[in-house]
C-alpha cells in the first residue's frame, strides 16, 4: 500500500511520516482517500530499469528507445560515435586508451541516466535534465 502526498502527488510508502519527495508531514486521515493498492495501480506502462540497462549495455542509448526518449537516444549515440571515432584515430597511443576508457564511462553514465528516467516515468514525475544540463525528452 502507498499513500499519495496531497502537496506534491508523490506516492509514498504507507509507513512514511514525511513525503520522500517534498518533506511535508503526511497526515493519514487527510490522505485516507489517497491510499492506493500498489498491485491495482501497476499498469502495463510501467518500465523496467533492468531492461533499459541491458539494452543500453548492448548498444549505448538503446534503453532510451525502450523508454520512448528518442532525443536522449540520438544525443547518446552521437556522443558515443564521436568518442569511438577519436579513440580509433589514436589507436595504440595513450590518448586512444583514454578515449576508450571514456567510451566505457559514457556507457555507464547513459545506463545510470536511463535508470533515473525510468524511475521518473514510473512515478509520473518530470524526467531529470540530460547530464544535468539540458532538458530532453
Amino acid at each position: 500500500m502507498v499513500i499519495r502526498c496531497n502537496n506534491c502527488g508523490y506516492y509514498n510508502r504507507n509507513t512514511n511520516i514525511r513525503c520522500d519527495n517534498c518533506g511535508i508531514i503526511i497526515n493519514d486521515t487527510n490522505n485516507y482517500n489517497n491510499t492506493v493498492n500498489t498491485q491495482q495501480n501497476t499498469t502495463k506502462e510501467s518500465k523496467s530499469k533492468f531492461i533499459s540497462a541491458i539494452l543500453s549495455f548492448l548498444l549505448v542509448g538503446l534503453g532510451y528507445i525502450y523508454l520512448d526518449l528518442y532525443e536522449r537516444f540520438f544525443v547518446s549515440v552521437v556522443v558515443a560515435i564521436a568518442i569511438t571515432t577519436i579513440s580509433s584515430y589514436f589507436e595504440g597511443e595513450v590518448t586512444g586508451i583514454i578515449f576508450s576508457l571514456m567510451s566505457l564511462i559514457w556507457m555507464i553514465i547513459v545506463i545510470i541516466d536511463g535508470a533515473y528516467c525510468c524511475d521518473a516515468i514510473n512515478n509520473k514525475e518530470e524526467k531529470p535534465k540530460y547530464m544535468g544540463l539540458i532538458q530532453l525528452n
